[in-house]
């Protein structure tokens, strides 16, 4: 007998209760949804056993659900059936007619229809999300005349409403052309520009709203060395760093300018060809660490300071700062409004074996600590490229100096190094490869 139409039932909790009733009968606990729902709607569904027992199953009258711990004051608890759209039972012909069993079969098929009557009329064909929370009521046939059903772009709720015609642009669809890579989804990027597209190991900076730092973050999360598209001028207003791992390629009108008082590091390769000019701009500071430039053939135009760890082989370079270059310096035009720094290099001392390598500054320092016997050797000579040979007596002095043959001295004059203990002399010398020889001079007794 089903002698209540109710399927379900929401009562408040207090914080003290723990049991609540379902009037109507249930056949099997899973036949029952129990939910809490709290001040704002949220709703929790409650797990059989851990969180309440059911008393009361087959019984006509209903059953009890007793809560582990009391609901909450200000929560609601929701009871409501869900009876499974199965037949069990098995009437056999000719068999043993058994009121209990045949009623049993007709009260579950009485309860499935109840149940899908709910769903069906109640909360609309569909259901909301949850089921609790039921679709708004249809409007009146004067105020959906016309119109459409619509699903509200905010909140998600069924409604009616007159559709409003969108083109169909490239943009629109490109998150069917060009999803979201592996790479920005680990990152939590979404990019801006969906219809240019980006791979595996690298991307067009157009697609993240020319953000270094957003493309940068899509680099850190792939597993693979990446490659930046530079297709379009950007500008950097942040200290950024480029972690090796990373190329910068330029292509067509691409540049970055770097903001004042900020400094761009780019520690990865940098690839631009001629068409390239003036990669970096801006009133900012660059800094190259060795090795990041490797196909650099245009031009290097910044407003800033440049630092260059490493040898710089560019175009034409014009900085309106500082510029300090560790390594060789190829270019075919430079202008530095401020100061050019070399590093100076301490050169080991061997009175036999003394090795200079001219590509690793244009400045030198060496302690003697005895008579060089052997001239010292040069290497990695650069044409027409001047060294100056800072050279210290140690505690003892008069340490000698045999110079090399391809030296030439003013008046050919050889000179001699000073004698006192500590003193400083300087040699100046310029190669020049069409004869062979260096030029050479020596001023002495620096105090």
């Amino acid at each position: 007998m089903i002698p209540s139409t109710l399927n379900y039932q929401q009562s408040p909790g207090n914080g003290a209760t723990t049991q609540f009733s379902f009037p109507n009968k249930i056949f099997q606990a899973a036949d029952l949804q129990v939910t809490l729902i709290d001040a704002t709607g949220t709703a929790t569904l409650q797990v059989l056993t851990t969180q309440y027992t059911i008393a009361g199953i087959g019984a006509d009258s209903g059953v009890v659900v007793t809560f582990v711990t009391p609901p909450p004051n200000g929560y609601q608890v929701d009871i409501r059936s869900i009876v499974a759209n199965t037949q069990q039972t098995s009437i056999k012909n000719q068999g043993s007619f058994l009121p209990e069993l045949h009623e049993d079969a007709f009260d579950k098929l009485t309860r499935e229809v109840q149940d899908l009557r709910r769903l069906a009329y109640t909360f609309g064909i569909h259901g909301a999300d949850n089921e609790i929370v039921p679709w708004p009521a249809v409007p009146s046939v004067a105020n959906r005349k016309g119109t459409t059903f619509l699903f509200d772009g905010i909140t998600g709720q069924l409604g009616v409403g007159i559709p409003v015609a969108v083109p169909v642009t490239k943009q629109l669809i490109a998150g069917l052309l060009y999803a979201p890579t592996a790479a920005e989804t680990v990152a939590s990027v979404t990019p801006t520009d969906l219809s240019i597209y980006a791979g595996p190991s690298w991307a067009y900076i157009a697609r993240y709203g020319n953000s270094l730092a957003t493309a940068l973050a899509v680099a850190a999360a792939s597993a693979l060395p990446f490659t930046i598209y530079i297709d379009q001028p950007i500008t950097v207003a942040a200290n950024i760093t480029v972690p090796a791992s990373v190329t910068l390629m330029f292509v067509g009108s691409g540049t970055i300018s770097v903001s004042a008082t900020f400094t761009l590091t780019v520690n990865g390769p940098v690839h631009a060809f001629q068409a390239q000019a003036s990669i970096f701009t801006g009133a900012g500071s660059l800094v190259l660490p060795a090795s990041a430039l490797e196909y650099v053939l245009g031009s290097l135009l910044i407003a800033g300071a440049l630092t260059v760890n490493g040898a710089l082989t560019a175009g034409s370079l014009n900085t309106g700062g500082n510029a300090s270059v560790t390594g060789t310096l190829s270019s075919g035009a430079a202008t530095i409004n401020g100061g050019a720094n070399t590093p100076t290099v301490v050169l080991t001392f061997s009175a036999t074996a003394m090795v200079m390598n001219c590509a690793l500054s244009n400045s030198f320092t060496t302690v003697f600590t005895a008579n060089v016997t052997v001239a010292p050797t040069f290497t990695n000579l650069r044409s027409s490229q001047t060294i100056n040979w800072r050279i210290t007596q140690d505690g003892t002095g008069s340490r000698t100096m045999t110079w090399p043959a391809s030296f030439k001295w003013p008046g050919a004059a050889v000179p001699t190094l000073s004698t006192v203990a500590g003193a400083v002399d300087l040699l100046t010398a310029t190669y020049y490869p069409d004869t062979g020889f260096w030029l050479a001079s020596l001023n002495k007794g620096f105090g």
